[in-house]
């Protein structure tokens, strides 16, 4: 206990062979406060940047700051839910997104900047048919 420093800390030893040693800091100065272990694990509160982080010893990631969420250096995602909703303005999606079982409705327009594939076919922009004509912007008739 520090009054002159504002800051209580407790922490645990490994003596007596115990696996993990424990750190808890509250530091009212600076408003932050930390739950960690000898290993990297760590749960940060941070009042002055509105931030909560947990983190571990793998490197996973998890920051809430303010109203934005970063989940960093996941090896994967799983959302688990009999019901969903997302409802997002924007979104940019990167890599491959593999959709299975079950009907996906989309209500207004989707612009895709490269291949659609079904089945391994192409069916976006850079489809094309052998013996296929060019027609008025109507027809598209077949050769």
């Amino acid at each position: 206990f520090s009054t002159h420093d504002k800051r209580i800390t407790v922490k645990t030893n490994k003596s007596d062979g115990e696996k993990w040693a424990y750190t808890m800091q509250l530091d009212v100065k600076t408003g932050n406060m930390v739950f960690a272990d000898d290993t990297g694990m760590f749960v940060q509160v941070n009042s002055e940047d509105e931030s909560i982080e947990l983190g571990t010893t793998s490197g996973g990631l998890v920051k809430l700051v303010k109203k934005i969420l970063t989940l960093d250096n996941l090896d994967e995602f799983i959302v688990n839910s009999k019901k969903g909703s997302f409802n997002i303005d924007n979104t940019e999606w990167k890599g491959s997104v593999n959709y299975s079982a079950g009907t996906y409705t989309y209500n207004g327009k989707a612009t895709f900047k490269s291949g659609i594939f079904d089945n391994n076919k192409s069916i976006g922009i850079d489809h094309q048919h052998s013996n296929v004509r060019n027609g008025d912007s109507n027809s598209g008739g077949v050769a």
